[in-house]
């Protein structure tokens, strides 16, 4: 886990295992039920479910023991042939929920930053979503993936909000760079490599 933390340090980020799954930023934890949500990525080949992100709850098998094993209680696709998830929340499970993430697009082929609203937490359990944006790449790079929130100045809908992330992207030389993007109110995306590319990548924990 030492990369994985080194990589928390630059990117804050939580990670937990619950059976065979790494779930990504646990949000609405219950200590009261020991129980929280999560986004996850499925990619196993082998199985009949869909491949992409999903949200699960998982809760504790014993509430009087926090320290037991927690189990799934409900899982739904949201992004089929998407990875890399990220969320922010802008309040209580009535208020918004975003979620960003990369997948390849259409257009070109090339993989994409996303970022989906949720108008709350039951209309997420429903992937029900009301917005969704599609990034341009930028810096002519191949790709750009692996986003993480930043910042978020929340107005309502991601069309009027600033919403900044760092993320990953290749560039035209096939290098792995580290860079901030922001969503502006106007829905500009401006973009700007950052100068902690090279710790990343001699860490190793790019790979």
């Amino acid at each position: 886990m030492a990369n994985v933390t080194l990589a928390c340090n630059v990117h804050p980020c939580t990670l937990l295992k619950t059976g065979s799954d790494t779930d990504l930023d646990p949000f609405f934890n219950k200590k009261d039920e020991w129980s929280f949500w999560s986004v996850f990525n499925f990619n196993d080949s082998s199985s009949s479910d869909a491949q992409g992100i999903y949200l699960k709850k998982s809760v504790s098998v014993d509430n009087n023991n926090p320290g037991s094993a927690l189990s799934d209680e409900s899982r739904v696709l949201l992004v089929y042939g998407a990875q890399n998830p990220k969320v922010r929340t802008t309040g209580d499970e009535n208020s918004a929920i975003l979620l960003a993430y990369d997948a390849v697009d259409a257009s070109d082929s090339k993989l994409h930053i996303n970022i989906r609203k949720y108008d709350n937490l039951n209309k997420m359990k429903a992937n029900d979503s009301s917005e969704h944006t599609t990034l341009s790449l930028t810096n002519s790079a191949a790709s750009e993936s692996k986003p993480n929130f930043q910042d978020v100045k929340w107005q309502e809908s991601i069309a009027n909000s600033e919403i900044t992330v760092l993320y990953e992207f290749e560039n035209a030389s096939g290098a792995i760079k580290l860079a901030q993007g922001k969503h502006g109110t106007d829905g500009s995306w401006s973009t700007t490599e950052t100068n902690q590319d090279t710790v990343y990548t001699t860490d190793g924990f790019n790979s």
